[in-house]
C-alpha cells in the first residue's frame, strides 16, 4: 500500500497526460496529491519548487545555442545553403537530392535543436522535387525525433543529460554516434522511398519553392558560411579541444564567432543581430520556464520516495529488460502526449536513472519518446508534414506508424548491441 500510494501522482500525472491535458496542469494535479499524500506544507514544498525552475532556467548552453541557430535562420544562413544545394538538384539526381535534403534538414534540426523549423524551410523543397512518399516523410521524422533529442540547444538534451549528471555538451558529444548512424539510415529510407515510387507530378506551388537564381554561386556560399561553421564547431568542439589540450571551443568562443561572422557574411547588422539573438532566445526560455514548473512538481512527488519506489520494483526484472521496456513506454506515452516530450523524458528517465544505467541509454529512451511524437495527433512537426505535403494529418500518421515502429526496433537492437559491447 506504501508503494502504490508513492507512486500513485506519477501515475496521475501519466493518465493526464495520456488524456491530452496540458504538462502544467497534469504536474500541478500531481504535484497536489503528493503534498496531500505526504501531508507536506506549502512551505516546504515551496523551496523544492523554485529550486526546478532555477536549475533549468539556467541552461546556458542551450539557451546560447537555440539564439544562434535562430539567429542563423533570420539572416538567411540556412537558406542560402538549401539554395546551394538545390542549384544541382535535377530530375535525374532526385534520390541523391532527397537523400541530401534529409540530411540537411538533420543538420538544421540539430543546430536547431527543434524540428519544425528546419521542416517549414525542407518539406516544401522535397514536395516540389517527388510529391508525397510516405518513407520520405518517415525519414524527416526520424531525423526530427533524432536531431532534437540528441542537440545541445534541445531543452530534451538538457534534461537528459542533468538527469545522467553529464555536462550538456560533452553528453551531446557522445551521442553523436547515434545521430550519424539514424541520419543514414533516414536518407536511405528516403532514397529508396524516392526510388521505388518515382517522381509525382510537379507540385501546384513550386514557384514558391524555387531556389534563388540570381544571386552568385560564391555570394550564396559566403552567406552560408555562418551556418556551416556553427555545425563543424557544434560536432567537432570536443575533439578539437582534446587535440589542443585545452578548452579552446567553448559556448562563449562559439557564440562571439558566429554572430561576428553572421555580421560579415549576411546582410544583418550589429543591431539586427543582436536583436535576433534576445528574440530567438524567448522560445526555448519559455519551454525552459515550463519544464521548470512541470520539474518542480516532479520534485515534489520524488519527495514522497516515487522513484525510489520505482527504482526497486524494476530492481527485480534484470536491466536487460528494463531498457527496453522503457523504450517502449516512452514511445507508448508520447502518442497522446507527444506536445511535450520533456515530460516524458522527466517521468521516463530518474527511474533508470537509479538503476545505474549509462548515460548514453537514457538518451536513447529520449529518442524512444521522439518516435512516438511523430505518430501524435498534436505534435508539431506532425502538423509541419501536413502543411508542407498537402496531405490530411491522418494519412501522415498512418504512413509514419509502421516506419516509427520499426525505427523504435531498430533502436532497441542497437540498445543491446551496445550493451554488450
Amino acid at each position: 500500500m506504501e508503494t502504490f500510494l508513492a507512486i500513485l501522482p506519477l501515475i496521475a500525472v501519466v493518465l493526464l497526460l495520456a488524456l491530452r491535458q496540458h504538462m502544467l496542469v497534469a504536474g500541478a494535479v500531481g504535484g497536489i496529491l503528493a503534498m496531500v499524500i505526504g501531508k507536506m506544507s506549502p512551505a516546504a514544498a515551496t523551496p523544492i519548487f523554485l529550486d526546478a525552475i532555477h536549475n533549468s532556467v539556467g541552461a546556458e548552453v542551450s539557451i546560447i545555442y537555440s539564439a544562434l541557430g535562430g539567429m542563423l535562420y533570420q539572416s538567411g544562413s540556412f537558406q542560402s545553403g538549401i539554395d546551394l544545394a538545390r542549384r544541382h538538384m535535377n530530375e535525374r539526381h532526385h534520390v541523391p537530392a532527397v537523400m541530401v535534403l534529409i540530411l540537411l534538414h538533420g543538420c538544421l534540426t540539430y543546430m536547431i535543436g527543434l524540428g519544425v523549423v528546419s521542416t517549414y524551410l525542407i518539406a516544401p523543397i522535397i514536395f516540389s522535387l517527388v510529391g508525397f512518399v510516405p518513407r520520405v516523410v518517415a525519414a524527416l521524422s526520424i531525423v526530427s525525433a533524432v536531431g532534437f533529442c540528441t542537440s545541445p540547444a534541445s531543452p530534451e538534451t538538457l534534461i537528459t543529460s542533468q538527469i545522467a549528471g553529464r555536462n550538456v555538451v560533452e553528453y551531446a558529444a557522445s551521442m553523436l554516434p547515434y545521430t550519424f548512424f539514424f541520419y543514414g539510415l533516414a536518407a536511405l529510407l528516403a532514397g529508396y522511398g524516392v526510388w521505388k515510387q518515382g517522381i509525382a507530378p510537379k507540385a501546384e506551388n513550386e514557384e514558391t519553392a524555387a531556389a534563388d537564381t540570381t544571386t552568385s554561386y560564391f555570394a550564396l556560399l559566403v552567406r552560408s558560411l555562418p551556418s556551416i561553421v556553427f555545425l563543424v564547431l557544434l560536432i567537432s568542439a570536443n575533439p578539437i579541444n582534446k587535440q589542443v589540450g585545452a578548452n579552446v571551443v567553448t559556448p562563449l568562443t562559439i557564440l562571439v564567432l558566429i554572430a561576428v561572422l553572421t555580421i560579415l557574411c549576411t546582410k544583418f547588422s550589429t543591431d539586427e543581430m543582436s536583436v535576433s539573438l534576445v528574440e530567438n532566445s524567448r522560445f526555448v526560455l519559455m519551454v525552459l520556464f515550463a519544464v521548470g514548473i512541470f520539474l518542480g512538481f516532479l520534485n515534489i512527488i520524488s519527495e514522497l520516495g516515487a522513484f525510489q519506489q520505482l527504482v526497486s520494483l524494476a530492481g527485480y526484472f534484470p536491466l536487460r529488460i528494463c531498457l527496453p521496456v522503457a523504450m517502449l513506454l516512452a514511445f507508448l506515452i508520447a502518442i497522446p502526449a507527444g506536445a511535450f516530450c520533456t515530460a516524458i523524458i522527466l517521468l521516463v528517465l530518474p527511474t533508470l536513472a537509479g538503476l545505474g544505467l549509462w548515460p548514453e541509454s537514457l538518451g536513447l529512451v529520449a529518442i524512444a519518446a521522439g518516435l512516438g511524437a511523430h505518430v501524435s495527433p498534436v505534435q508539431v512537426n506532425v502538423g509541419a508534414f501536413r502543411d508542407c505535403f498537402h496531405e490530411e494529418q491522418a494519412t501522415i500518421i498512418r504512413a509514419n506508424v509502421k516506419f516509427m515502429l520499426g525505427a523504435l526496433a531498430v533502436l532497441i537492437a542497437v540498445a543491446m548491441l551496445v550493451w554488450k559491447l
